[in-house]
């Protein structure tokens, strides 16, 4: 027998005075029919269980798996190839999300994108969920579950307990609150120099506003089973009748710290220069009573140094910390006595619309306590 070039598995080219012999059944892949024979396109030929690809052995896939990108996945579960079919090219390579593609940050489950779901089982602060969604580029569709006795709170009132973060646009979040988002405590307002001041303002320092316990920026559904609240502020400081008193610092999970006995610099005894600036007038008194640090639920108490003057009491969640008791006019307020911080928010919806309605819930009790707006 004799032929011309083989070109294919029994395919010849010329006239020959018999027919190639070919190869039944055909090949496998990475084996080439060859004179009737199937030869491996690998040299040496792969062993068992691998299999000629390119001039390279491979693993082969297992059973239910399909190989994408030149590894072997599973089709049920891998979320850059959910549900992928035959060839794993082309239309065969993924199904597609919510926003028409591949499933990304959201979950594959049973060969079809779902929602990724992120659950916090354990106490938690300055949570972000963009950060704990692996920083995704394109729209995802995200439930965050904060589990029942499961906390999130912050270091700081200048940083929300919980954010959404820079979630890309069109993506959505569920939030299913079944523990506890509670913002950080404002710090109590320090005492003074032991002057009333009041031009132009009192010498005892105000209080720290609380911080806020949730911040949106993207769409948001909440179902709310646990508690959602800003911390609360500070208490005011007092100064006046050559005394000082600190204010108590706001509730959170992380507590306001009370305030200092005396107003301070940079950790050391304020300058006259900075205490005129700052009330007008300067006793030159940096000693006092310093406020007790605030709870997790409820806020610190101020001091209280003498018959008269007292350091405002710290917020309890999401309330105004109150203004400090003056030692000059025995009155919540009056001359020397440092304003109350205000109320950590509860919710920053920014552009969102929600179904709890903005206002403040201030009762110190229920589900909500804080302020919910914009």
């Amino acid at each position: 027998m004799c032929w011309v070039a083989l070109v294919g598995c029994g395919e010849i080219k010329g006239t020959p005075d018999a027919v190639a012999p070919t190869c039944t059944p055909d090949c496998r892949p990475g084996f080439a029919c060859v004179e009737g024979t199937c030869v491996s396109e690998c040299n040496p030929a792969c062993d068992s269980g691998f299999t000629c690809s390119q001039g390279s052995c491979i693993a082969d896939c297992t059973a239910g798996e399909l190989r994408c990108d030149s590894a072997c996945i599973d089709p049920l579960t891998d979320p850059m190839h959910c549900g992928a079919t035959g060839s794993c090219t082309g239309s065969d390579s993924s199904a597609t999300d919510f926003a028409g593609v591949m499933c990304g940050a959201t979950a594959c489950m049973d060969g079809a994108c779902q929602p990724l779901i992120l659950l916090i089982s354990t106490a938690t602060l300055n949570y972000n969920v963009f950060v704990a969604a692996g920083s995704p580029t394109t729209p995802v569709q995200l439930t965050v579950r904060v589990a029942n006795g499961a906390s999130v709170g912050s270091t700081t009132p200048a940083m929300p307990a919980f954010t959404t973060g820079a979630l890309p646009a069109g993506s959505t979040v569920t939030l299913i609150v079944n523990g506890q988002i509670i913002g950080a405590g404002g710090a109590g307002g320090s005492g003074g120099n032991g002057g009333g001041g009041g031009n132009p303002a009192p010498c005892g320092r105000p209080g720290g506003p609380g911080g806020t316990a949730l911040v949106l920026t993207v769409p948001t559904t909440i179902t709310n089973n646990g508690l959602i609240a800003g911390g609360g502020g500070g208490g005011g400081g007092m100064s006046g009748c050559t005394i000082n008193a600190g204010g108590g610092g706001g509730a959170g999970t992380s507590a306001g710290p009370g305030g200092a006995a005396a107003s301070l610099a940079a950790g050391v005894a304020a300058p006259a220069a900075s205490e005129t600036a700052f009330c007008g007038q300067d006793n030159g008194t940096r000693t006092g009573t310093a406020g007790s640090a605030g709870g997790a639920m409820t806020g610190g108490v101020g001091a209280d140094p003498s018959a008269t003057g007292a350091g405002g009491r710290g917020g309890d969640l999401g309330r105004v910390g109150l203004a400090a008791l003056s030692c000059i006019s025995d009155t919540v307020g009056g001359n020397g006595a440092g304003p109350g911080g205000a109320a950590g928010f509860a919710i920053r919806r920014g552009t969102q619309t929600l179904t709890i309605a903005d206002g403040t819930y201030a009762t110190g009790t229920g589900p909500i306590r804080g302020p919910v707006g914009p």
